[in-house]
């Protein structure tokens, strides 16, 4: 067992603490299959970053719902294209993965209501 596969629990535990966390988004390289089952068991809709479509097909084979894609040029990532290269690879996958707008508007509307109760609770 590696380190992240000792840590994701307990930083996940520690998040459900806090937070009630739909959609969690792993980013860095492949996330275990195990470690995307538990997210899942737990009614999640996982996000994770992908910086190729051989990635993204992996991530996509693995369960993953919804794909973050990321050039070269995004914040120094590692992606041998542009984004805009990436995209256009891309387009056969939006088939194979759930849409995006929706986790992302109610990703939108979850986080200014933890903002709205974490500051009702600073007073």
């Amino acid at each position: 067992m590696n380190k992240q596969e000792l840590l994701l629990p307990k930083l996940w535990k520690k998040g459900q603490e806090f937070f009630k966390v739909e959609y969690p988004i792993l980013a860095g390289g492949l996330p275990p299959r195990q470690a995307i089952t538990r997210i899942k068991r737990k009614g999640c809709r996982l996000i994770c970053f992908a910086p190729t479509v051989g990635v993204a097909r992996r991530l996509i084979s693995l369960g993953v719902d919804a794909l973050v894609i990321e050039g070269h040029e995004a914040g120094g990532h590692i992606g041998p294209v542009s984004t805009g290269v990436l995209a256009g690879q891309s387009v056969g996958l939006v088939d194979e993965i759930q849409p995006v707008k929706e986790i992302i508007r109610k990703l939108i509307d979850e986080a200014l209501h933890e903002l709205r109760r974490l500051s009702k609770l600073a007073g």
